[in-house]
């Protein structure tokens, strides 16, 4: 593989995606490349890739159920693949999150996009395993709650679904998207101590669906019909 060592490798200035194939389809690449594309743009790239692109490189491989990591900058285009770590994950364990003492930076440039610089996920998430989590949640500067390292987090009340906006400095996941599209979702501002108000809880990424939390530090919740019926809807497309 030639890399050239561009912006990209210099300064970070290169986005990527992380796309489930599944029997060699690449699930939800329109919106993959939509969010990709846009984001080039932003960054001032003059690239865009095209779903062919994508799915020659998907044609040429042996294995049919993988992730696949594309990432873009100016004079590269990479793909790499990686056993999916959630094929076989068990969607009705409640999973342990813990809260980052790193805070999202909302006025940022790169937050709202998933670009090279993705480091400070990778420690908070480390850091978090080590520690027997599943999964470390941020806050921003302001103290509203923002996002996961590598995932979006919803809640539950009133068989409502709630979910930090995007102001908060959060990365517009797919997954996420999805989810707002197919249901009547309330894009809040919630502090630490409002996470008490909610009976339900789950995150959710590209590659994993939807997974239900059972706790966030202090704060519990309960299974939950609704999420039940969320994780089971995404089952039926592959997740």
């Amino acid at each position: 593989m030639k890399i050239n060592l561009d912006d990209g490798y210099s300064f970070g200035r290169g986005l990527f995606e992380t796309i489930k194939v599944v029997d060699k389809k690449a699930l939800f690449l329109t919106r993959h490349l939509i969010r990709l594309n846009n984001s080039l743009e932003f960054f001032g790239i003059d690239r865009k890739i095209s779903e062919d692109e994508v799915y020659n490189f998907v044609r040429s491989q042996k294995n049919s159920d993988y992730a696949l990591k594309l990432s873009v900058s100016e004079k590269n285009t990479i793909f790499t693949i990686r056993t999916d770590p959630y094929r076989l994950v068990d969607k009705s364990r409640m999973l342990k999150l813990c809260i980052s003492d790193v805070k999202r930076n909302s006025t940022s440039h790169t937050v709202y996009h998933k670009s090279f610089n993705y480091y400070d996920n990778i420690i908070e998430k480390r850091k978090a395993k080590e520690a027997g989590y599943d999964e470390v949640v941020f806050f921003n500067e302001n103290n509203f709650l923002a996002e996961g390292a590598v995932s979006n987090i919803f809640f539950v009340r009133d068989n409502s679904l709630y979910t930090p906006a995007l102001k908060t400095g959060i990365l517009a996941g797919t997954m996420r998207d999805y989810i707002i599209s197919k249901n009547d979702v309330k894009e809040v501002y919630l502090k630490k101590y409002d996470m008490k108000d909610y009976e339900a809880c789950f995150i959710c990424n590209s590659l994993m669906g939807i997974l239900p939390v059972g706790q966030i530090d202090e704060f519990e919740y309960k299974e939950n019909d609704l999420v039940k019926d969320l994780i089971g809807k995404l089952e039926k497309i592959g997740f």
